[in-house]
């Protein structure tokens, strides 16, 4: 049977814990009716008289430059060397007919954008008894709000004021866990770096462990200052020179 190819879309956050998503598809099955063998089990099958049961042909053809031979599949038994007596009704001697159906498909935690995921016999089911093909489910990965993923690892931008920065204040942001974190910028950091914690980031592929957490800082000075705020920060200034 034929292979198939879909496309899946899931969150960021179900890439981190992994999910499990259902598929509906058309697709040709296998036919109740006959199991799939194209004909009445019961009345059997005549050996095919065209190939003698052996289910090829041997075809010659002369040209100018001598003759050829090749063997090919029988075209009157297609190659199965018999003949039905009494041909399935529903699925026309296929062994296969068009159906929707319903297929689970288990995501990894750690799943990257655009992955592919193969499902071995969920494809097509082949004509009168084959093998069924596979299915190839290529995830991707929906972008976030807040997070932006590199590989394993995670970046946010956090907005922070001035002043709770200079005051040393812990400052809160969500993880792609579903947790929050109390994160203190270090003294003598420089605002234009990143600043990494490690273990928050995307749970590893067939791994263990987690990648990191990257925050990008976006401080805002205060819209308004009274005099009085102004004369404190003038006074710390002095503090600090």
């Amino acid at each position: 049977g034929s292979d198939l190819q879909s496309v899946q879309e899931i969150t960021l956050e179900e890439a981190f814990r992994g999910a499990e998503k259902s598929l509906k598809t058309k697709l040709y099955t296998k036919c109740s009716a006959c199991d799939g063998v194209g004909y009445d089990k019961k009345s059997g099958t005549t050996e095919c008289a065209t190939c003698s049961g052996k289910g090829e042909v041997k075809e010659s053809r002369n040209t100018f430059f001598g003759s050829f031979s090749q063997v090919k599949s029988c075209p009157k038994c297609s190659g199965s060397g018999q003949i039905p007596n009494k041909p399935c009704g529903d699925c026309k001697k296929s062994g296969r007919v068009m159906n929707t159906k319903e297929i689970i498909v288990e995501i990894a935690p750690g799943v990257q954008d655009d992955q592919l995921i193969k499902i071995s016999g969920a494809g097509e089911a082949g004509e009168r008894g084959a093998e069924h093909g596979d299915l190839y489910v290529r995830v991707k990965i929906l972008p976030h709000n807040f997070f932006t993923r590199h590989g394993d690892d995670l970046l946010a931008r956090v907005g922070a004021d001035l002043v709770r920065v200079l005051l040393g204040e812990r400052i809160e942001i969500p993880t792609i866990g579903g947790n929050k974190l109390h994160l203190e910028i270090p003294r003598d950091f420089n605002l234009k770096d990143r600043l990494r914690v490690p273990g928050e980031g995307m749970a590893r592929f067939g791994g263990y462990g987690r990648g990191d957490l990257y925050v990008e800082w976006d401080v805002r000075t205060p819209k308004r200052m009274s005099a009085q705020a102004k004369k404190l920060l003038e006074d710390l200034k002095k503090e600090l020179e």
